[in-house]
């Protein structure tokens, strides 16, 4: 049997570390993390690769893989696509529908685009992107700057929350529409469906897309933030923001 490659597309503070940790500790699955933002760290230059060398870079990963793992995935952010004047997210997922052992993917969004905005926001703020089960949660008291908040995972900036939120929404739906138009075979998770009261929920969900038993395994990290109203100081103003939009669900 050939080895299996899977890419999951990702938006930030969506689950996927949680996720990802629990699948590194499963026998036959080689997880690789963000690979490329770890490869960009160490080498500036490598955020402006094609999607051919990109594409290379994972096929030495597969080839380096031990025989006893029959899966090899990694973590891929729109970021490593947004400064990128040579691959776009759509001329990746072509590059790799176009391979022989075409790549599954995984895309993992947070329907909630507000709350994911929001903890990038805090998590910038405060410098704690993750915290342990066993961990207790730190109180955190920040302002919502509405009229300059910006998405770091879609690049976008805007005048306004309500602006915003229509930016980022119509950039999410179209990339994860022109990975899927390229024929690769895609499975979505949600964080509300699949990882918020249950990541274990997600990874079995991953392991059926994957043709893999499910291992026991339970989730090393938790939620990092409370309800809006109890962390966001001007929250009454983003409040009014949102009211009487389509997005004052996400409060």
């Amino acid at each position: 049997m050939s080895m299996q490659k899977t890419a999951m597309l990702h938006f930030g503070r969506s689950g996927s570390t949680v996720l990802a940790k629990m699948l590194e500790t499963h026998p036959a699955i080689a997880w690789h993390h963000e690979h490329f933002t770890l490869l960009e760290q160490r080498d500036p230059t490598a955020a402006t690769m094609s999607a051919d060398k990109m594409v290379a870079r994972i096929d030495a990963l597969v080839a380096g893989a031990h025989s006893n793992r029959r899966l090899v995935g990694y973590e891929i952010k729109l970021i490593n696509f947004l400064h990128n004047p040579a691959c776009t997210a759509q001329q990746f997922a072509q590059a790799l529908a176009a391979q022989e052992n075409p790549t599954r993917v995984v895309v993992l969004r947070r329907r909630n685009v507000l709350k994911r905005i929001l903890s990038s926001f805090r998590a910038m703020k405060t410098g704690v992107y993750h915290i342990k089960s066993d961990q207790g949660l730190g109180e955190t008291r920040y302002s919502v700057p509405l009229q300059a908040l910006g998405d770091p995972d879609t690049g976008i900036k805007a005048t306004g929350i309500v602006d915003l939120l229509d930016k980022v929404i119509a950039r999410e739906e179209a990339t994860v529409r022109n990975v899927r138009n390229t024929g690769l075979d895609v499975q979505t998770l949600t964080y509300e469906d699949d990882i918020e009261n249950d990541p274990v929920q997600g990874y079995r969900k991953m392991l059926s897309f994957f043709d893999l038993s499910p291992q026991d395994v339970q989730p090393t990290l938790k939620k990092t933030g409370t309800a809006l109203k109890d962390e966001i100081a001007n929250y009454d103003d983003l409040k009014a923001a949102l009211q009487n939009t389509p997005y004052a669900w996400m409060l």
